[in-house]
């Protein structure tokens, strides 16, 4: 199964994908996607980034998309963090894949979780570079796991 994991770190998309079981696999993908500031309509913006996140989905063949859950601050996640949440489930959508909403705290939990199986794929998601991407990785691994 190939699974996209993204984590929304500020106005940026870092997706992952990973492609096997949750007992073996290999990280194939890598891509940090910047939100465009293509004109003063924020509207216009967002359907450009849409656009964009429909087109590496659709490229990339996937079969699931994991997102880390946008939350943030002291009391809510950034309007634009939301937005583009929204953007990348839409997207989804439109390449029709299901999305998976995962809070931070399952990735976290996953990534501290030693494998008992899939030694292989821990090592190569522990030895990701940059560090960044990890949990976009553990995002795309804790999808494999759900639906093993």
């Amino acid at each position: 199964m190939r699974v996209l994991g993204i984590d929304i770190q500020k106005s940026d998309v870092i997706a992952v994908l990973v492609d096997g079981t949750h007992a073996d696999g290999v990280v194939e993908k890598l891509d940090r996607i910047t939100f465009p500031q293509i004109g003063p309509d924020e509207a216009d913006n967002l359907l450009l980034f849409e656009s964009q996140l429909v087109a590496i989905m659709s490229q990339a063949r996937v079969d699931r998309v994991g997102i880390i859950k946008a939350v943030g601050g002291m009391y809510s996640a950034s309007p634009i963090k939301v937005k583009i949440e929204c953007l990348v489930q839409l997207a989804a959508k439109r390449n029709n894949v299901r999305c998976e909403l995962l809070s931070s705290q399952s990735v976290s939990k996953a990534q501290k979780k030693t494998a008992k199986s899939g030694e292989n794929l821990k090592k190569a998601l522990e030895a990701l570079e940059p560090k960044y991407a990890q949990k976009a990785a553990y995002c795309a691994w804790s999808v494999l796991r759900a639906n093993a």
